[in-house]
């Protein structure tokens, strides 16, 4: 089968193009032809080294030819693919909405490189399309842009996670970072101390503060620290981190958590694919999610919820 790597390219360091190396090595490792665009590119002179993803790539100057580099890829597709595999984020490239077209107009199925490499059944490119409009996953305009006036700061949770900000800012920020530096909470309001001071029987005192990390139960976070690594063992690091730390589509979490909390209310405890409880899987998919939320660039490129979800 011959397989075309599809995904975004602008806006994320190095043009993106260690992600689809790493899909590109997943699929060849499992049997498949691959034409990957970033090889391409790289065999034309021009290799994203030391770049941001917001340079101009029309100025003469990147040894980059759009028109070209769109011909060959479009081109590809037409003649020889049989299927697109998708990069996380797709859906805000305009370029990868294209080939996505193209693949749809060819009847072609396409699929994320898991979903190659575990033999699934993969969907059409048009219901691929399909449903991203109908979840409104597509790129919209940002409504802010780099920088937040002190009038603005009561609504920082939405100005910081709003995709349009890493949709076109090159300066992104953690949430957490963001109101620390300004001293608001993430609700708008004043940071103000939370700390209860604790005197000692011989009179020392020490700040007590309510993330008491003596409460959780170390027998579940036992498991969960298990969970991880088996995660860790199966996955690749890619981009020197962990491979789940580069982000992926909000509802492929959300499906599993509801998918291991099934399992368990139907009876089942472990999950015969893991080893690990159904609970415990479940726990990691919202640790996971938590973890996105405090990351806008992870946000703004893989939060597929739809309107008005809670």
């Amino acid at each position: 089968m011959h397989v075309y790597v599809a995904g975004p390219m602008r806006g994320i360091p190095g043009f993106n193009f260690p992600a689809f190396n790493d899909a590109t090595a997943r699929l060849r490792a499992a049997g498949f032809a691959v034409f990957n665009p970033a090889e391409r590119d790289i065999a034309h002179g021009f290799t994203g080294e030391g770049m941001t993803g917001f340079e101009d790539l029309n100025d003469g100057e990147n040894r980059f030819n759009l028109r070209d580099a769109l011909n060959d890829d479009l081109s590809w597709i037409a003649q020889h693919a049989d299927a697109i595999c998708v990069l996380s984020g797709w859906e805000n490239s305009a370029g990868a909405q294209a080939e996505m077209a193209l693949a749809a107009a060819l009847g072609l199925r396409v699929g994320f490189v898991f979903e190659f490499e575990d033999g699934r059944t993969l969907a059409t490119a048009a219901d691929a399309l399909r449903q991203a409009a109908d979840e409104d996953r597509f790129m919209r305009p940002p409504q802010r842009v780099h920088y937040l006036t002190p009038e603005e700061l009561p609504s920082m949770r939405h100005a910081v996670l709003d995709p349009g900000v890493a949709a076109y800012s090159g300066e992104l920020h953690r949430l957490e970072d963001v109101a620390a530096e300004f001293g608001v909470d993430l609700d708008g309001e004043y940071v103000v101390s939370d700390e209860v001071r604790v005197t000692s029987s011989t009179g020392g005192q020490k700040g007590k503060k309510p993330a008491q990390f003596s409460l959780i139960p170390t027998g579940p976070l036992n498991l969960l620290a298990k969970h991880y690594g088996r995660g860790a063992q199966k996955y690749a690091r890619v981009n020197g981190k962990d491979n789940w730390r580069n982000g992926y589509e909000f509802s492929l979490s959300y499906d599993a958590a509801l998918r291991h909390l099934t399992a368990f209310w139907g009876g089942e405890d472990v999950d015969p694919e893991t080893g690990s409880l159904h609970v415990i899987s479940a726990a990691w998919q919202c640790f996971t999610l938590a973890e996105f939320l405090s990351h806008p660039e992870l946000v703004a490129q893989f939060d597929d919820r739809q309107d008005g979800a809670a």
